[in-house]
């Protein structure tokens, strides 16, 4: 069988370990905003975090970065917004689109988990060594261009 033919159980022992990783590194997440003294969801994080890093964005793009109905993300958005960690304001000519921003209190709150968390992952990576990491990164980048390349392809047919 030549090396690039993959049986379904190589496929499957990919997505089980990719799985597996997904969950043990949000698992770290999830005791690190448990530990923290505010009340705040992994989804709630999630939103946090995109702000944080992507700017002030709709709430439509949040759902669809999120993969869920915007009807689903307001009520979350209300949440922290009244936690006063996110506002919602018009940024362009098109006062008809509102965005969702991060507040001073909210960017706090994210910075303050988000590093507990990354030391806390890389307590536990410290075994790992780095060539191996990096190994492993540029693997997975390499796997998730691939499949995003073939999902555009496949969604212009």
């Amino acid at each position: 069988m030549p090396e690039h033919q993959h049986t379904a159980a190589h496929i499957e022992q990919f997505t089980r370990a990719i799985q597996l990783i997904s969950d043990s590194i949000r698992a770290t997440l999830h005791t690190e905003i448990k530990k923290s003294e505010v009340k705040l969801t992994m989804q709630q994080f999630t939103i946090l975090n995109d702000l944080a890093s992507l700017g002030p964005i709709t709430i439509s793009q949040l759902a669809e970065r999120m993969q869920v109905n915007p009807a689903t993300i307001s009520p979350m958005i209300d949440r922290l917004e009244k936690q006063h960690w996110v506002s919602r304001g018009r940024l362009s000519k098109d006062k008809r689109i509102v965005y969702v921003i991060l507040t001073d209190s909210g960017k706090q709150v994210f910075t303050t988990i988000d590093e507990k968390w990354k030391k806390n992952l890389e307590k536990h990576l410290q075994s790992i060594p780095l060539h191996t990491i990096e190994a492993l990164t540029h693997d997975v980048i390499q796997c998730t261009k691939l499949i995003n390349m073939e999902q555009d392809i496949e969604s212009e047919s």
